[in-house]
């Protein structure tokens, strides 16, 4: 409704508005942005309203010219009322309107030009027609809605670019019925009702309240009907809906999302993230609503990934738990179903992505999708053998979303994985990125002296490998880094971690590590008080809820529930009886390591007693024994908890395993480790592999080649012909490379060979 600060203003509109309902006999609405509209000379424009009210001639032309700002009244929901000379002053003005929305296109101004001259013109005939008196209002309304009608085909038709169409048409907004539809299409009213159905799937348009009217975007309406008629072909159209969506996705991004839906169409992920910062349930509710419509083969088409993978790192700022959830389990689905139908792990990008979920929704919910994930990950490392087990990626992954929910003994214990996995079988890159989330976890838990080691071995990997790390690897890196000297007396820890997070707070799914390193910091330098202070403005401003941290629940002195714990752990009875699988061994190692970490040891012994009787072997029996020793070592069996520890140990440094981090909690690790100190003088806690003999040993093969790929082609287990065929050599020459690699190799056969290839990772290195 119109305002003014001079109360003559007001009653010169009230006396205005009157006028127009006595002659018009209805009740008048008068539109938001009158007074914005005629705010120029608002007085003298009033004044030559009131003057004409007596004699107006008045037409009744369709809803699209209020997006020329002109001053208009509606009646109910009937179409526009103007003033026919308010509305040729108007068209005089176009190319300012133009302008002021920021039209600069020459070629566009030119084709507005002469297209408004030509409706200037129509106009004026118009005017003639009516100001003869001979046409009744009705008769006005029904000619103006046809040459508006008319007029817009003829602009959708002669502008040459979609974004013109656009420019012109933004902010039509119309309404349709089955009548309407019949009328235009000439098709039977139930055809019609079909018709719109089809609309709404579309993205075009919705229902109404009642279910009565669906209301459309009139371009897209229009580009509908031009299609109807021909004028238009399917790329065409797709491409004036694309287009439409991104110009007028910031200001009705909610719109924009809907018509995107059916777009394919890369930029579609940065409308959608647009509509979320305008209205996050409504977008949720709209992906949500398309999303259950689609099979799964269809989920599997790439702009919906987008949408997913880009928009999960965005609903745990908005707290939307059920929505996140039932995309997150789409998603996990959908891949498991395309990996599984092509031989292929679970996507480490599925994986990340449901761990992101987490942040900022319900934990007990969607920790329990993670947990079943993480327990069919354990089920296939304990199970599988060396060349059809997960990818060092994968456990990778699955330790970094580890870290992002806060789970720092679960991270710990995939780190571990991870680094074993990458040293049996995985690339330099591999070993970087465990090495890399292990050291971060041991910062952020601060264990800052085993993460100084962790950095040295990276820094040692990089310097004889020659490769650097890069993305999530190097942002691992610079918060270590960061956290370490930030226990150094002069160190540049401040400077150096304000510069990581201006660079970093953006990314939404690292920002629990980001408010543990600036509690951390702040609890160093200034003490506790300001540390909470830092931590509580960090999280109202995130607007998500406090990662799980032993650092954050012992500062804030709040107790944190468990993720597992809040998902619900199985009863006590779980049977081993039969013949149980290592899934239901797995289960119970979960919840015992659970009971240890949460303090519940006289629980973790229930299930040690439990777990003895399991016929348990390799990984999972040194998993148990370490925490049955620190169960025995926390309920005062010290001896026991000692032998149990030492034994454990020794055979894991034989087999060279890496000392577990992340399978019992760090303080119990060291005080059984300090205990025995004299007896496990050379072992640390949490040591690491040297990697730098596997690397001497490669570089000094001295492989040429022509050896070097037919070491490749035999480490495949292909026949000698087929590596011939393939080098495009006789066989007999890839026999003379095979002896002179057993040469080097040092072995006699081709079996002794590829086991050496495989212990030495001889193929890992350049």
């Amino acid at each position: 409704m119109p305002s003014s600060h001079e109360s003559t203003d007001a009653e010169d509109y009230a006396a205005l508005v009157a006028a127009v309902q006595a002659m018009t006999d209805t009740e008048v609405l008068i539109v938001d942005d009158w007074h914005h509209a005629t705010s120029i000379e608002h007085d003298w424009q009033l004044t030559q309203l009131v003057a004409m009210v007596p004699h107006l001639h008045l037409i009744v032309l369709s809803r699209y010219f209020a997006a020329m700002d002109a001053p208009v009244f509606r009646a109910d929901l009937h179409p526009t009322i103007i003033d026919a000379h308010q509305l040729r002053l108007h068209l005089d003005h176009t190319r300012s309107i133009a302008a002021l929305r920021g039209i600069r296109d020459p070629e566009i101004v030119r084709e507005i030009s002469v297209l408004t001259d030509g409706w200037a013109v129509a106009v004026d005939g118009l005017l003639a027609q009516v100001g003869s008196g001979g046409e009744s209002v009705a008769d006005s309304s029904e000619l103006a809605a046809q040459f508006a009608d008319s007029y817009l085909d003829s602009i959708f038709d002669n502008l040459s670019r979609p974004e013109q169409q656009i420019l012109l048409f933004s902010n039509f907004w119309g309404e349709g019925t089955e009548e309407l539809f019949s009328r235009e299409t000439g098709c039977a009213a139930e055809d019609a009702r079909r018709l719109l159905v089809a609309v709404q799937k579309s993205g075009m348009g919705e229902w109404d309240a009642q279910g009565s009217r669906l209301v459309l975007t009139p371009i897209l309406d229009r580009a509908l009907r031009r299609k109807a008629e021909g004028c238009l072909d399917d790329a065409r159209l797709r491409e004036v809906r694309s287009a439409y969506a991104r110009w007028i996705a910031p200001k009705h991004p909610i719109a924009a999302a809907r018509v995107f839906l059916d777009c394919d169409d890369a930029r579609s992920a940065e409308v959608l993230l647009a509509a979320f910062a305008d209205d996050p349930g409504a977008t949720a509710g709209l992906l949500g609503t398309q999303l259950r419509a689609l099979s799964e083969p269809e989920l599997q088409i790439a702009p919906f990934l987008l949408y997913l993978r880009t928009l999960a790192s965005q609903l745990e700022t908005h707290g939307n738990a059920r929505v996140t959830l039932d995309w997150a389990n789409r998603l996990l689905k959908c891949t498991s179903a395309h990996c599984n139908a092509n031989g292929r792990d679970i996507s480490s990008s599925a994986l990340l992505v449901s761990a992101l979920q987490l942040l900022g929704s319900e934990p007990g919910a969607v920790a329990r999708e993670i947990d079943t994930l993480e327990l069919q990950l354990h089920e296939a490392l304990d199970s599988r053998g060396e060349k059809t087990g997960p990818q060092p990626h994968l456990i990778v992954t699955a330790g970094r979303a580890a870290l992002l929910r806060g789970r720092f003994d679960s991270a710990g214990q995939w780190c571990d994985r991870a680094l074993e996995r990458a040293i049996e079988i995985g690339t330099v890159n591999d070993r970087l990125s465990a090495l890399c989330s292990r050291a971060l976890l041991s910062a952020v838990e601060g264990h800052l002296s085993l993460a100084s080691k962790t950095l040295a071995h990276i820094r040692a990997l990089e310097q004889q490998s020659g490769h650097r790390a890069s993305g999530f690897n190097a942002l691992d890196l610079e918060l270590t880094r960061a956290l370490v000297a930030s226990e150094l007396p002069r160190g540049p820890y401040p400077e150096r971690f304000s510069e990581t997070v201006s660079r970093w707070v953006g990314r939404v799914d690292y920002w629990p590590l980001l408010v543990i390193a600036e509690g951390r910091l702040a609890h160093v330098q200034r003490g506790a008080q300001e540390a909470l202070q830092v931590v509580s403005k960090r999280l109202s401003g995130l607007g998500a809820p406090l990662p799980s941290s032993p650092f954050l629940s012992d500062l804030l002195s709040i107790q944190i529930e468990s993720f597992r714990a809040s998902a619900g752990r199985p009863s006590l009875e779980c049977s081993v009886n039969g013949n149980p699988s290592s899934a239901s061994f797995r289960t119970l190692i979960v919840q015992m390591r659970a009971a240890v970490f949460d303090g519940e040891y006289l629980s973790a012994l229930r299930f040690g007693q439990l777990l003895a009787e399991c016929p348990l072997s390799g990984r999972m029996k040194y998993e148990v024994d370490l925490l049955r020793a620190a169960t025995d070592w926390r309920l005062g069996a010290v001896a026991s908890a000692m032998d149990l520890y030492e034994l454990t140990v020794r055979d894991m440094r034989a087999r060279e395993l890496v000392t577990p981090l992340g399978y019992v909690p760090f303080s119990i690790l060291e005080e059984m480790h300090s205990s025995l100190k004299s007896k496990l003088s050379r072992f640390d806690v949490g040591a690491i592999p040297d990697l730098a003999p596997t690397l001497r040993a490669t570089s000094s093969l001295r492989l040429s080649n022509a050896e070097r790929r037919v070491l490749e082609a035999m480490n495949e287990h292909r026949s000698v012909r087929d590596v011939a065929e393939s080098l495009f050599v006789t066989v007999s020459t890839v026999k003379s490379h095979q002896r002179r690699i057993y040469k080097k190799l040092g072995v006699a056969s081709r079996s002794a060979a590829l086991e050496r290839v495989t212990r030495l990772r001889i193929l890992d290195s350049g």
